[in-house]
């Protein structure tokens, strides 16, 4: 069964620049499914986890202790996912030690378990999706990088284990610094 550990992400959905970036989508007719709500950045998608071990329990024991890492979030841009369709994305170009070092953490936990997970990972919060035919990534990266992202700052507390398809597993409150 196809999984994920995320950390979730409080976007404000009426900030001035996502308002800005939904309206030029709008301009130039690109229909985008925005993301409603979930906001998230996935740490790690695992493909197959062997029965005998208990993911949650490894995860959870990975979590631990761990103090709320922050992002400071910086700039919307566009990666292709197959022809045709792409992810529109919020990310930081400079993301912090601490966040970074929970992914490592998590990754290597979820690696000496012997499961089957992606190896890529890439520092993205999924704002909406482009389906279409019409549109390559050149012109959507055009619309993405004439947006101007104010450098904001967020603490990252909420972290939870899905099922594929939105069954919440397990989820843990990281300690808050503040």
């Amino acid at each position: 069964m196809k999984s994920y550990l995320e950390v979730k992400v409080p976007i404000e959905v009426n900030a001035p620049w996502f308002e800005e970036l939904r309206k030029k989508m709008d301009e130039h007719h690109i229909s985008v499914r925005w993301q409603n709500g979930f906001h998230h950045i996935t740490v790690v998608f695992i493909n197959e986890e062997p029965a005998a071990i208990s993911l949650e329990c490894v995860l959870g024991e990975c979590l631990e202790g761990r103090v709320t890492p922050s992002l400071t979030f910086d700039k919307v841009d566009v990666f292709s996912i197959s022809p045709c369709r792409y992810i529109v994305y919020l990310t930081a170009e400079h993301p912090s030690n601490e966040f970074m070092a929970l992914v490592k953490d998590v990754r290597d936990a979820v690696r000496m378990t012997g499961c089957n997970f992606d190896n890529n990972f890439r520092l993205h919060v999924t704002l909406g999706r482009v389906y279409d035919e019409n549109i390559g990534i050149e012109q959507l990266r055009d619309i993405t990088n004439s947006i101007a992202v104010p450098s904001f700052t967020l603490r990252l507390p909420e972290v939870r284990y899905m099922e594929y398809r939105f069954k919440e597993r397990a989820s843990w409150m990281l300690l808050s610094t503040t």
